[in-house]
C-alpha cells in the first residue's frame, strides 16, 4: 500500500501544438501532481511557467520552490515536472512553452487542488 507521500496522480498529458486546448489536472491537497508536455525532435527549447513565473527553462531550475522538480528518466518525447505536496496556492494555470525551428507553441494546463 502506498503512503500518501508516495501517491502520485497523473493528469492527462498536455498536448503541444495547440494553445487553445487546456487540460485540467485535479489533485488532492498534499498529493503530488505531474504536469506533462509532449515534445519532438524538432524542439530546440522548452520551458514550464506558472502564471508569469518561470519554473524550468530546459533543465535549468528557475524557481526556488524545492517542491517543484523536473521529472527524470522520462521518454525523450516528454518534458514533465512534478509538484510535491500540492497546496491550494499551487492551483492555477501552468504553461509549457516549446520553441521549434518554425515558431513557438504553448500548451496550457490548469491545476485544480481539492
Amino acid at each position: 500500500m502506498m503512503s500518501l507521500l508516495m501517491k502520485v496522480r497523473r493528469g492527462v498529458p498536455a498536448r503541444s501544438g495547440d494553445s487553445l486546448l487546456k487540460d485540467n489536472i485535479t489533485v488532492r491537497q498534499g498529493d503530488s501532481a505531474v504536469l506533462k508536455c509532449s515534445v519532438d525532435s524538432k524542439v530546440t527549447r522548452v520551458a514550464w511557467l506558472n502564471r508569469t513565473t518561470i519554473l524550468f527553462a530546459g533543465s535549468e531550475k528557475w524557481t526556488l520552490d524545492p517542491r517543484v522538480v523536473l521529472m527524470e528518466n522520462t521518454p525523450v518525447s516528454e518534458y514533465s515536472i512534478k509538484i510535491l505536496s500540492v497546496d491550494v496556492h499551487d492551483e492555477g494555470p501552468y504553461v509549457c512553452t516549446i520553441l521549434t525551428n518554425k515558431k513557438p507553441k504553448s500548451t496550457k494546463v490548469h491545476l485544480i487542488v481539492q
